[in-house]
């Protein structure tokens, strides 16, 4: 699980998941690696496997320490999270931080920044560093990674910068913190130094959200051959991890779709990624593949329930913005334009 969590390979994936498959074939009836492969279906996308899991650690003879039954409960929070259920994940983690006081920050932070709360995610944050009598290197340079998604997501990209590159420094060599670096850079216009980074992270990895991002830049500079060449290279791959992984994958797959402006696979996958995970982003997604099939009112009714949530997050307002725009709403989609950050410092 460790490996798969930093490689982001989905063979790594499959393998924890064959090793758990072993582990339970042998385990006595009723015991086995529950929490863990609890967290393996979560990571997986997996809400009701993961939730079945964690229901069996409840009929254990001898319950589980404190320490346990606190990343229990915030686990259970972070399946009510994904479902859409705010106020249910929050009660979560306070069970969690009644049974290990502050066990449940670094979730808190998460939710503090999906729910428009910038400082209080980043106190949160601090919080959660604290706890950590010896962080290691990767667990520091993990903080400061979102530490610069939270910049990142207000547009400012410079103080991001700094966050992601602090982050490299600390670990370097991680994939998952390169592409934020290449995002930015791209972002800031250095295009040339972006689709460098991006073509290094590609040949490491192979993964096809990054093949997507460099096909982007090569189209956008007018290379329409090559671009339909790499978005033809990472469709197979997609294909494989839905075959694979397919909860997992939906709400990846649907930016593959977009980008190829293949509305109908958008939709689909954005309807299947929604069922698994009806969370805010997951119906973000989904409004704007209604709105790419011209199902308007759908979709504007969709993102309706978005903004009367607790659910604030910069696509919210701009995927609100282009559904209104569309509705004849020019006004209201002003309002929502001027709520989503700057793009640049």
């Amino acid at each position: 699980m460790a490996r798969a969590q930093l490689s982001g390979d989905y063979r790594d994936y499959a393998a924890a998941q064959a090793a758990l498959d072993k582990a339970f074939a042998v385990a006595v009836k009723g015991s086995g690696p529950h929490m863990m492969r609890a967290a393996l279906d979560f990571s997986m996308h997996r809400l009701a496997a993961a939730e079945a899991q964690l229901a069996a650690t409840d009929a254990y003879a001898v319950p589980p320490d404190a320490g346990d039954r606190a990343e229990i409960e915030a686990m259970r929070g972070d399946i009510a999270f994904y479902r859409g259920d705010y106020d249910r994940a929050w009660a979560l983690y306070d069970a969690a931080d009644r049974l290990v006081p502050g066990s449940a920050n670094f979730r808190r932070a998460i939710f503090a920044a999906r729910t428009g709360k910038v400082d209080l995610a980043d106190a949160y944050l601090t919080e959660a560093e604290k706890a950590y009598r010896s962080p290691t290197p990767q667990t520091r340079s993990y903080m400061q990674l979102q530490r610069g998604i939270l910049d990142l997501d207000q547009g400012r990209l410079n103080e991001a910068m700094v966050h992601f590159r602090e982050a490299d420094r600390l670990f370097p060599g991680r994939w998952l913190i390169e592409e934020h670096i290449a995002e930015v850079l791209a972002l800031q216009g250095k295009t040339g130094q972006a689709e460098k980074l991006y073509r290094d992270i590609v040949r490491r990895t192979g993964h096809p959200e990054f093949i997507d991002a460099l096909a982007a830049i090569v189209e956008a500079r007018g290379d329409k051959a090559q671009a339909q060449r790499l978005y033809a290279r990472s469709s197979t791959i997609w294909a494989e991890r839905l075959k694979l992984f397919p909860e997992a994958t939906y709400g990846h797959a649907i930016d593959h779709c977009m980008a190829k402006r293949d509305w109908s696979c958008a939709l689909r996958l954005a309807e299947a990624n929604h069922q698994a995970r009806p969370y805010g982003e997951a119906k973000i997604k989904l409004a704007a593949a209604l709105l790419a099939n011209s199902r308007i009112d759908e979709a504007r009714a969709l993102i309706d329930t978005v903004l009367a949530s607790r659910w604030r997050t910069p696509d919210l307002y701009s995927t609100a913005a282009a559904i209104y725009d569309a509705s004849g709403l020019t006004r209201k989609a002003a309002e929502f334009r001027r709520t989503t950050p700057l793009s640049s410092d």
